[in-house]
């Protein structure tokens, strides 16, 4: 192991989510109606996991576990995983869920649901975003932004266990 050389590889700076856009997104949501609960849970969960869109609206009431402050994303490939979120997180979700249980369509098993109608919210959630949110343009920039950084992150991480993969393989071929 000592003769193999690790590859090089270049350090790319991941892009990160200002905390003034951040806020910005989360001033728009403030607010106690029905509508807005949901916006606040779905910014924060974005924020706090780094799921992409699919996984955050594909939620159902079974993968939040408020017991742990955690979420079971179904994520691309079948991949399953398991992420923890932070207490303001939890507490939006605490308080979308109470206004969900007085829902039209509280039986439902998807955790988002519409605000009329009692059906589950198609995550086009920009586009409901964009529909029910002032400066609704600024929304769907920072969910595309939040959704690229952990795009960003995620081959990060596969490019670290290639890397790692090809020294242990070439030092397996050598005889270590």
């Amino acid at each position: 192991m000592e003769r193999v050389r690790q590859p090089k590889t270049p350090q790319k700076l991941i892009p990160v989510i200002r905390n003034d856009d951040t806020k910005k997104a989360l001033a728009t949501c403030k607010g106690k109606t029905f509508l807005q609960l949901p916006d606040e849970a779905i910014i924060r969960l974005y924020c706090n996991t780094g799921a992409r869109l699919s996984e955050v609206g594909n939620v159902t009431l079974d993968d939040i576990v408020l017991n742990s402050d955690s979420v079971h994303y179904h994520g691309k490939g079948s991949r399953d995983r398991r992420v923890r979120f932070g207490p303001r997180t939890a507490r939006a979700i605490t308080r979308y869920l109470r206004a969900r249980a007085k829902h039209q369509g509280a039986a439902l098993p998807d955790l988002w649901l519409t605000d009329r109608g009692g059906r589950r919210l198609d995550i086009g959630a920009r586009t409901r975003l964009a529909k029910a949110v002032p400066k609704a343009d600024e929304l769907d920039a920072i969910a595309q932004e939040l959704e690229d950084t952990a795009e960003d992150e995620r081959r990060a991480d596969a490019d670290r266990r290639q890397r790692r993969n090809t020294v242990r393989s070439e030092a397996t071929s050598l005889g270590f």
